[in-house]
């Protein structure tokens, strides 16, 4: 913030109005010239009433852009990050600004110009600010000394805790995610911008985990292990290390870090690599390796002649070809982009199908909602049936919710296996219809969690059950946690239901 002023702004174009009225009706007029006029207006909201902002603290003020604005019918809001295009009911819009006395302004940017002189005055100050950074460790050590607190204080004494970490993360996943786009238009090495990327990564993965112990603690009153917190805030505290001495290296061409070089091969690879669980359309695999001591982010897998990329050290293929031999070679990737040389590999064979063709395998797919999506991920429901472990459908944040597949032919179901994520239904039925407009039940579900579960990536339930029908719904009726209903894949067994024939002799 300390490298751009207003005058800034001024200076390369940008114009700022704000909206001086006290009504609805003056309110409407503004966002709607302004947009006419293609100016881009910001609108002063509290994030209690925005699901996708449950972590903010709600009765503060979040500027969001509105992009489209239809009086009585529809806007369109935007943050880039958590909320990416979103549409609202217009009036609803109208209702949330008017409780903080319209706080509306609009930005000209038709006349935008940056001159050679301009670019060079902006990248001098960032130039200052980079170099001021110490790379003092103040900030992680205040963060690891509250999560060391969690275990032992009070429950109003967590919540602050709880919140302060919050703000924390949303800050560092915020600010590093937007200096990464700005390095992008800087002539330096791609690397950079993907490692100032990853910190934001880092930082909102902190923050989902702190949402989530909340509830653990608030909703399903469990005790919260802190091990996992601990370990991410050393993972995050030594990429935002190397993130600002390459920064120092590479941006600011500071001559004592310019005698660091990153590594240029990354010799490292994982090892252990041991097949899990096999079935006849699954592989699940685990492996270990220094992911830390050598900067390790993500892995490579190839399966055959597919391959996949995972931040973790395990996996799981859906709807692999029974009875059929894979091979699967796994490397590792390091923060620089660097693959390892060396590689583990094994050799394994699917189990004979038992259960036969599944029905769901990439056909049409319909839902009640879907999350909204942020910096460039997607939840659609086709992610269900798209046969990759890694890919999910989310809903919104409310109850119920439903998702019904077309199986393209009138399907006698026999089994039907869901893979939750950590957002599952504890309450769910299984339904089938020849229309979408009659449902019949044919199995109905409770799911308790279990004492001490912490977070579940793959929870796999087989459901036994006997119905007919060219449509399979699953109705979620209770959720597990504060957020919506989330499925990593869906598979439908059973047997074609053949056509009686209307021809008599």
């Amino acid at each position: 913030m300390e490298c751009l002023e207003d005058a800034d702004l001024l200076q390369v174009g940008v114009k700022f109005t704000d909206f001086e009225g006290s009504s609805m009706g003056e309110a409407v007029r503004f966002v709607e010239m302004n947009l006419h006029n293609k100016n881009v207006v910001f609108a002063g909201l509290k994030p209690k009433y925005f699901p996708e902002l449950h972590f903010m603290d709600g009765e503060s003020t979040h500027y969001m852009m509105i992009e489209q604005f239809v009086n009585q019918k529809h806007a369109v809001l935007n943050d880039i990050r958590h909320v990416a295009s979103e549409t609202y009911d217009s009036e609803f819009v109208l209702n949330v600004v008017s409780q903080l006395e319209y706080p509306l302004f609009s930005m000209h940017v038709q006349n935008i110009e940056f001159t050679a002189e301009t670019k060079q005055l902006f990248l001098d100050r960032a130039i200052q600010q980079i170099m001021k950074e110490a790379g003092s460790s103040r900030l992680f050590d205040k963060a690891l000394d509250m999560v060391n607190q969690l275990p032992y204080v009070t429950m109003e004494e967590k919540k602050d805790i709880f919140h302060t970490l919050l703000q924390l993360f949303v800050v560092l996943c915020g600010s590093r995610y937007m200096f990464s786009s700005y390095v992008k238009l800087l002539q330096v090495p791609s690397y950079v911008s993907n490692m100032l990327h990853y910190c934001s990564d880092l930082a909102e993965g902190l923050k989902n985990v702190i949402i989530k112990k909340e509830a653990q603690i608030h909703i399903l009153k469990q005790p919260i292990q802190i091990d996992d917190l601990i370990e991410r805030l050393a993972g995050l505290r030594e990429y935002e290390r190397l993130t600002l001495l390459v920064l120092k290296k590479e941006v600011a061409k500071d001559a004592e870090a310019s005698s660091w070089n990153k590594p240029e091969q990354l010799a490292a690879g994982p090892f252990h690599l041991r097949a899990m669980a096999i079935t006849s359309d699954s592989i699940a695999i685990e492996w270990e390796a220094p992911m830390l001591k050598d900067h390790v982010i993500a892995f490579e897998i190839t399966i055959n002649d597919m391959m996949v990329e995972t931040r973790v050290t395990r996996y799981k293929f859906q709807n692999v070809k029974p009875d059929t031999d894979y091979h699967i070679v796994v490397r590792s990737k390091d923060i620089f982009g660097n693959v390892s040389q060396l590689q583990a590999e094994i050799e394994v064979r699917t189990e004979p199908s038992l259960l036969g063709e599944d029905w769901a395998l990439n056909k049409m797919v319909s839902a009640s909602s879907v999350e909204p999506g942020f910096d460039g991920m997607t939840f659609p429901a086709s992610h269900v049936v798209n046969g990759n472990s890694s890919t999910r459908w989310s809903s919104e944040f409310s109850e119920p919710q439903w998702l019904y597949i077309d199986l393209e032919e009138r399907v006698a179901v026999s089994r039907v296996v869901v893979q939750w994520e950590y957002s599952f239904a504890t309450k769910y039925e299984i339904q089938v219809s020849d229309d979408t407009e009659t449902w019949v039940t044919i199995s109905t579900k409770e799911k308790e969690r279990r004492e001490g579960e912490e977070e579940v990536e793959v929870s796999e339930e087989v459901i036994v059950c006997h119905g007919e029908g060219r449509y399979v719904r699953i109705l979620m009726l209770e959720r597990e946690t504060t957020y919506g209903f989330s499925i990593w894949n869906v598979n439908v067994y059973g047997h074609k239901v053949e056509s009686e024939s209307m021809c008599k002799v």
